[in-house]
């Protein structure tokens, strides 16, 4: 879309710290899309927190940018705030993406085997409907709280659940 539109197009991958071998330069890339996506399919991560995010922050320059800051945003608010702080000077667009399979459709009893994204530990759930309901309740808070913590800054999170939507991100473009 960005070369389409003759606009230059960068990346930055990062997971504790930048990951240089997932970024891109800004500049006019062309044909770029079928094998960046399989680099990123490819990709694990090594660490388990998103603070080089705030190391890409810096990394911008002055020049604004149009800058889409996309990740599951299970990481501290407080962190957040320091990203939104460090995009200050940038058109920023929080694009969020979540997987319903967290929280939609759990059975009501069981056995499930959950895992941290951020700390990695691996726990065994006995599933009942109270922690069904209680993990979905804490989705929607959080959803709330990523939807305020923005507003206070301005912007408005995107929500990608499950797939993407060209037509919503169109909507959320002409409504912001």
């Amino acid at each position: 879309s960005a070369w389409r539109s003759g606009d230059p197009f960068g990346f930055f991958g990062c997971d504790s710290e930048i990951r240089w071998d997932l970024c891109l330069p800004l500049r006019w890339h062309k044909g770029m899309a079928v094998e960046w996506r399989e680099r990123i399919e490819r990709f694990r991560p090594r660490a388990r927190h998103a603070r080089g995010l705030l190391e890409a922050a810096a990394q911008l320059g002055r020049q604004k940018a149009l800058v889409f800051l996309v990740s599951d945003f299970h990481f501290p608010l407080h962190d957040l705030e320091a990203l939104m702080d460090g995009f200050v000077r940038h058109d920023l667009v929080p694009v969020v993406l979540w997987d319903s399979g967290e929280y939609e459709n759990l059975p009501d009893w069981g056995l499930a085997e959950l895992e941290d994204p951020e700390t990695g530990e691996r726990r065994r759930l006995f599933l009942r409907p109270s922690l069904r309901e209680g993990l979905k309740r804490r989705f929607d808070e959080r959803r709330q709280e990523l939807i305020r913590l923005c507003a206070r800054h301005g912007k408005e999170p995107f929500f990608i659940v499950d797939r993407f939507d060209a037509d919503a991100m169109t909507n959320y473009f002409y409504h912001a």
